[in-house]
């Protein structure tokens, strides 16, 4: 107990004055002396939500018995030196209630995965209940589902243990560990396999999890047992990381009734730019909250399936509301690669807003480097380089799949060269929220109204 006390009150110190506290973690579960920095950079964190957190989920792989599904043990607390935890029937039950899940006592019994992180729990949450998971050959989407299950609120923190790569030497450890953090920061789940991390299908549980709810995810520290011992021959790799709903993501405050008016709004302002008329005046304070915050729009009309006009911010610097009525007047009259709008076409074109989301800058070494960080479908991408700048949205995968054609033809897009390289190049990606509607409509009437000035 002593000596449990002594390694927590020594290691927390190093990574406190972190706030807030994010929904998922991932963490590792090697001896203290291994990894105990590196799940202490996490914990530290974590002690911040001591006045908010009541619940744990904590997910681990279990390496000593076989399970075909997931298990939650039928006892009700776990005792360790430093007290007894008490374990969270309620959400056991509900994930009893999952075809994959089971009661099994002999899967907990040595499971270090998971009773290696109860002491640092104890540290930093004074009160709480644990949901314990052992992972046996459940799917990624059967993990995806219990994650789901007692996913719960501000009160329930997520925790998936996994060490990384095993007993590689030190520089090949790293490679691999790189190409999992790539990964992880992707939210790509699949690319995490066994020879990767031990908690793989937790991991990838998890990514799936966050990948649905749009969260952010953040990488506190990646090491080895080669730079915790100095041994470097035979090493196991560790990491940690969090996933956050915060304001990197789309708005979720956003209803369909808002959705609803910032059609009719935009509607309303290319009618103007039609018409000849300057951008309306907006009231923004009559909008929803939501619509009154920093956001970045992209308007695209289409005609027959075919492109007619596109434009839209890349960074929040102005009300939503705002923004999208400038964006969509501009839309109509200034995308220099069309002839302005016609008041004879406005019957047969269709409009889609996007929403983005605050852009990530990635960091890589190659194309190929670059490519892997994407997820396709999902992400959105923004290179620029020598004074050429250039932006595919998301929808654009749907035209273009394979990501290194998606890449060659946003440099050409850009300016550049489709196999254009360099050092100085910089790329962000983000995602968006987008909806649409015909630009012509008979039924323009909406709740509640756009108030316009």
């Amino acid at each position: 107990m002593d000596r449990l006390l002594q390694h927590a009150n020594a290691l927390l110190p190093e990574a406190s004055g972190m706030a807030p506290v994010p929904k998922a973690w991932i963490v590792p579960h090697a001896g203290y002396r291994f990894s105990g920095a590196i799940a202490a950079s996490a914990y530290a964190r974590v002690q911040f939500g001591a006045q908010t957190l009541r619940r744990v989920v904590l997910l681990g792989p279990s390496h000593r018995v076989g399970i075909p599904g997931i298990a939650v043990p039928s006892v009700s607390a776990f005792d360790t030196p430093l007290g007894s935890v008490p374990l969270d029937q309620d959400n056991v039950q509900a994930l009893l209630s999952l075809p994959c899940c089971v009661a099994a006592d002999e899967p907990h019994a040595k499971e270090h995965s998971l009773e290696v992180q109860l002491p640092f729990l104890q540290k930093v949450l004074p009160e709480f209940q644990l949901t314990p998971v052992a992972i046996g050959a459940a799917s990624r989407d059967q993990v995806a589902a219990a994650l789901k299950q007692v996913w719960g609120g501000p009160e329930t923190l997520i925790l998936i243990s996994s060490d990384l790569s095993h007993y590689h030497a030190y520089e090949e450890a790293q490679r691999l560990d790189e190409q999992s953090s790539r990964a992880i920061m992707s939210l790509a789940p699949g690319r995490i396999r066994s020879r990767d991390a031990c908690g793989w299908r937790g991991v990838n549980g998890l990514l799936q999890q966050a990948s649905d709810l749009g969260l952010t995810p953040s990488t506190l520290n990646v090491l080895s047992s080669g730079d915790t011992t100095g041994r470097r021959d035979r090493v196991v790799g560790y990491g940690a990381w969090t996933f956050s709903a915060d304001a990197v993501t789309v708005d979720k405050g956003i209803t369909e009734a808002d959705e609803t008016q910032l059609l009719e709004l935009a509607r309303k302002s290319i009618a103007c730019a039609v018409a000849g008329k300057p951008v309306p005046r907006v009231a923004v304070g009559t909008f929803a909250a939501a619509l009154q915050r920093p956001g970045a729009t992209f308007v695209t009309l289409t005609k027959g399936g075919r492109l007619r006009a596109c434009l839209g911010s890349l960074r929040a610097f102005r009300p939503l509301v705002l923004d999208l009525v400038e964006r969509s007047h501009s839309t109509a009259g200034k995308d220099a690669r069309f002839p302005p709008i016609r008041r004879d076409e406005v019957a047969d074109l269709h409009m889609e807003i996007a929403i983005l989301t605050a852009p990530t800058e990635l960091h890589f070494k190659s194309a190929g480097d670059l490519l892997e960080q994407l997820l396709p479908g999902t992400d959105g991408l923004t290179i620029e380089d020598q004074g050429h700048r250039a932006t595919f949205l998301p929808k654009v995968w749907s035209e273009i799949s394979d990501p290194a054609r998606f890449l060659a033809r946003l440099r050409q897009k850009a300016g550049l060269s489709q196999d254009h390289w360099s050092a100085t190049i910089r790329a962000w990606k983000y995602q968006t929220r987008s909806f649409g509607t015909a630009l012509h409509t008979r039924n323009r009437a909406i709740t509640p109204p756009v108030k316009l000035d």
